[in-house]
């Protein structure tokens, strides 16, 4: 038997494996104890699978508003921004109070100290160095910035035309300007003296630099509905490409002074999840066993990817971090537990309550 859903479950299982590969990657430290490189298997960078899978879902969308509709204005941008933020932002500030209640209470590990305003705009990291405080939000803030600027461009490109097939080509300029652009600032920023935690916090985490890593999402949508054929048959060698660079990329290390490093590494590996796009977009359905944790994974991705680091893990690792092997593995289970338990509950008392506000406006 399969699930009902109007949800694509190859879109859910590329979500959820998101999220479980940060949730992995950030809950390591509780492992010190039992001496482990535990996952023994290669996951990925969770919070790029997450960019390119939101450039491809917000890609369909921004098509249908501003190529395919005969008018198109300011109105158009105002109300895909409407919709996102009432996606995001309820979730993003509520979040934000509590980690701030939490850093002067000396709960997490977050340094008040680096609190700003910025925050409440999305620009504390958005051209310079981020630290200390709410690690989580970085990608929120790449997310949040492209979700406003590349409405903008297009509807600059798109205004002064009714031909939807010049639409087209100017939907596809843009999205390409947006991989172009910060590949161009990265190879400009490029310091052969670069240490890791700066490469971490003044490269990978900075808005402007990782622009073009849902750009690709962008890129593989304009394929999917404008050369659908093209699409539907080159699926399993994409498929295959993008799995074969992906293993490249996690066996390829080089240290953060290398231009790879600095460059290139953030170009191919959104690239290796967008060539998976074309096979699991086509995976509509699966198994309900195996679908249903899958979709509810997914569901509540965004509030699990909020709460997990500075509310569950930082907690843990300064009051209750394990001595043994076995207490370290009981209490990373505790850890999974409580994220996805407080984050199930924050879907369904605030996360979905504001989208179906949404939906009523």
């Amino acid at each position: 038997m399969k699930l009902a859903s109007d949800r694509i479950f190859g879109l859910d299982l590329l979500r959820a494996l998101a999220i479980l590969s940060v949730l992995i990657g950030h809950g390591r430290a509780i492992l010190g104890a039992a001496e482990t490189e535990f996952p023994w298997i290669p996951m990925g960078d969770g919070v790029d699978m997450f960019f390119v899978l939101s450039g491809y879902l917000i890609g369909g969308i921004l098509i249908n508003d501003f190529v395919v509709p005969e008018r198109i204005g300011l109105p158009k941008v105002f109300h895909f921004l409407k919709r996102r933020w009432f996606r995001t932002l309820p979730n993003y500030y509520l979040i934000l109070g509590v980690n701030l209640l939490f850093g002067y209470l000396g709960w997490s590990m977050g340094n008040v100290d680096f609190w700003s305003w910025r925050f409440l705009v999305f620009a504390q990291n958005l051209a310079w160095h981020f630290e200390g405080f709410f690690w989580e939000s970085w990608s929120l803030a790449v997310e949040e910035w492209f979700y406003l600027l590349f409405p903008l461009v297009l509807l600059a490109l798109m205004a002064f035309t009714r031909d939807v097939s010049k639409r087209k080509w100017l939907f596809v300029l843009a999205a390409l300007s947006f991989v172009l652009v910060p590949l161009l600032l990265r190879m400009r920023h490029f310091d052969p003296a670069l240490v890791h935690y700066r490469w971490d916090t003044g490269l990978r985490k900075v808005v402007a630099y990782r622009l073009d890593s849902i750009a690709y999402g962008l890129v593989l949508v304009c394929i999917a509905r404008f050369a659908p054929s093209f699409w539907r048959k080159w699926r399993w060698p994409a498929f295959v490409v993008g799995m074969a660079l992906f293993l490249a990329i996690d066996h390829f290390r080089t240290p953060v002074t290398s231009y790879y490093r600095q460059v290139w590494i953030f170009s191919l590996t959104p690239i290796a999840y967008a060539l998976w796009l074309p096979l699991l977009a086509h995976l509509k359905t699966a198994p309900t066993w195996f679908a249903r944790p899958i979709r509810h994974v997914s569901l509540v991705s965004y509030s699990m990817y909020l709460i997990h680091l500075a509310l569950v893990s930082e907690v843990i690792q300064k009051h209750w971090m394990p001595t043994t092997a076995r207490g370290a593995w009981e209490m990373f289970g505790l850890y999974f537990g409580i994220v996805i338990v407080a984050s199930t509950m924050l879907y369904y008392v605030w996360e979905r309550p504001m989208m179906n506000l949404r939906d009523r406006f």
